[in-house]
């Protein structure tokens, strides 16, 4: 397995800010339960409140998700790379958060997709197998059929975005199938989930992860700019009700 030990620098990745945090507060309509929620929150200490599903669109918010988990790996990459030592345990927070935002990536370009041209009973059939759907490289397959199918075809840059983050996923998925490897020691039938020790740079892996996430980035908002027929996303979605119908 080819793995990221490449000698090459990896660019510095931004860290989030830490004196940015919550605003929306100010401009929140009144709220009474259950339509507000409120948890840890002390008395004249605003800062590092935060206010989540203000929109209640649900599902429609996917893409505010992968920005937040790749926001969370730049920011833990970035103390890395400034940091003198580190230990080796550290890999565990920083793979996961960029798979899980790569994942949510591939599953905003089918959700969003779905949603402009779907009927309620149509999503409601399709769908569910697309949030239980874990594997990069089938999430991926489906998205890439989306684009290719598209009348007029879309420009070569979009035609080549998921082809060009393909082979890191690929490499992501052989490390990590299921979204599992970087939660927990050992799977469900209690064996270790790594069945050998694992080398690797966090440097390099997080160089090629941004630009996997920058590809599937610009693919996912040209889709949503763009309209598609019905025929055209229905058989590419039907495909992925197929496949996590197995």
């Amino acid at each position: 397995m080819r793995g990221f030990t490449a000698g090459t620098p990896c660019r510095r990745c931004k860290p989030l800010n830490p004196h940015i945090h919550a605003t929306v507060l100010n401009h929140l309509p009144a709220m009474s339960p259950p339509q507000l929620r409120e948890h840890f929150l002390e008395a004249g200490s605003p800062h590092g409140t935060v206010v989540l599903n203000w929109r209640k669109t649900g599902p429609a918010e996917i893409v505010a998700y992968a920005v937040a988990y790749k926001n969370a790996a730049q920011s833990l990459i970035a103390r890395l790379e400034g940091s003198n030592g580190y230990p080796d345990h550290c890999a565990f927070p920083i793979v996961f958060l960029y798979r899980h935002a790569i994942e949510l990536y591939l599953k905003a370009f089918a959700f969003r997709s779905a949603r402009a041209l779907l009927v309620e009973s149509e999503l409601e059939v399709t769908l569910p197998s697309l949030w239980r759907e874990h594997s990069l490289p089938s999430l991926l397959k489906m998205a890439d059929l989306v684009v290719r199918q598209l009348k007029p075809p879309a420009p070569s840059a979009i035609q080549h975005a998921l082809p060009s983050a393909a082979e890191f996923i690929d490499q992501l998925h052989e490390l990590d199938p299921g979204s599992y490897s970087f939660r927990y020691p050992v799977g469900t039938t209690g064996l270790p989930l790594f069945e050998s020790t694992l080398r690797m740079n966090l440097l390099v892996f997080a160089q090629r992860a941004d630009s996997a996430l920058d590809e599937l980035s610009g693919a996912c908002i040209y889709l949503e700019e763009r309209f598609i027929s019905t025929t055209e996303i229905k058989l590419a979605l039907a495909q992925l009700s197929e496949g996590g119908a197995r």
